[in-house]
């Protein structure tokens, strides 16, 4: 039986460096996806002034966080949810070690794909949970692990884009337009 978390999805992370292993991780059951955007002002404090004058100063990266219910009804879906585990777990670590070739690489960089609003956006992991409720039932692999049939991923993402990218691409026009929605650009 084929895993449906290895069939590709609507709502998937991949990681196109190739050095995790496992190629993506496919969200078969819909995810709860939030968006958080936020800019940053300065503050102008003049003399005898009621109120402080703001000033743009930077825009922050969006961060996307998904809650995402994990469901697992055979062995072969029990070992794609461990897999994608590790895999969500490696994203966040670099190459380190005497032994490891990729030794001082720092995590790679993500794709974040979701029913085509977004579409390769390049995000890294910030933050990997997974909750294993107490009120249910674990199916055993055949290696030995039990995996709660019923579980929750929480995945925290923060936006990436290469200096280079923003300054030859990016125009305020083109964003508002929806033309960098190709891109990766949220």
């Amino acid at each position: 039986m084929v895993s449906q978390y290895t069939e590709t999805q609507k709502v998937n992370i991949s990681d196109p460096s190739g050095r995790l292993g496992l190629q993506s991780f496919n969200f078969p059951y819909t995810p709860n996806i939030s968006v958080s955007s936020s800019t940053n002002y300065a503050t102008y404090d003049l003399t005898h002034t009621n109120l402080q004058q703001m000033a743009f100063q930077s825009g922050n990266n969006p961060e996307i966080s998904l809650t995402a219910p994990i469901i697992v009804r055979n062995e072969d879906e029990a070992n794609s949810v461990i897999s994608g585990s590790r895999f969500f777990r490696a994203a966040m670590k670099m190459g380190f070690g005497e032994n490891d070739p990729l030794r001082g690489l720092p995590p790679p960089i993500m794709r974040f794909n979701a029913y085509g609003v977004y579409t390769n956006v390049p995000v890294l992991i910030r933050e990997f949970v997974w909750n294993f409720d107490a009120d249910t039932d674990y199916l055993e692999t055949s290696g030995g692990i039990s995996v709660p049939v019923v579980s929750t991923f929480v995945v925290g993402l923060i936006t990436t884009y290469g200096t280079k990218n923003v300054r030859q691409n990016f125009t305020l026009r083109d964003y508002a337009n929806g033309n960098l929605n190709d891109k990766g650009y949220i």
